[in-house]
């Protein structure tokens, strides 16, 4: 009994297991190639990396000037992080509004996706959370 318990742990482990590994900026899809150079064209590929799961691969792309772009296993961006503000055409028009309005004198470093909401982080450290369509929902110290 011991051995089929172990054996099964052994086999969960290794499916749930992802590998991360460098790549080549060649080597990454077609459409992440196509945004980045779309919305960030003064800031080349540095780095790439690819985590392949048991059944999807994630990407991360490190960019100059310290921006990281991160894409699901849809090729589809969910998270853009940087030291700087992110250009306007990676923010949704109601969220830039919004902060342009509430927060004037700041910029919005960081932005993120999942499957119900939008958060931006602006560079005094505020966390603003917005639905999917960019109603302002919260603020998340």
């Amino acid at each position: 009994m011991k051995f089929i318990y172990i054996l099964l742990i052994s086999i969960i482990s290794l499916i749930s297991c992802s590998k991360e590994k460098t790549i080549s900026k060649n080597d990454l899809p077609f459409e992440i190639k196509v945004y980045i150079s779309e919305h960030f064209p003064n800031n080349p590929i540095l780095q790439a990396s690819v985590e392949e799961n048991f059944s999807s691969k994630e990407y991360e792309v490190i960019l100059k000037d310290n921006i990281t772009v991160e894409f699901d296993a849809k090729d589809k961006v969910k998270e853009i992080k940087a030291n700087t503000k992110l250009p306007n055409s990676v923010i949704a028009k109601p969220i830039l509004d919004y902060v342009k309005t509430n927060f004037r004198n700041n910029i919005i470093t960081k932005w993120e996706l999942d499957k119900r909401k939008q958060e931006v982080k602006i560079n005094n450290g505020i966390s603003l959370e917005f639905d999917l369509s960019g109603n302002f929902i919260k603020i998340d110290d």
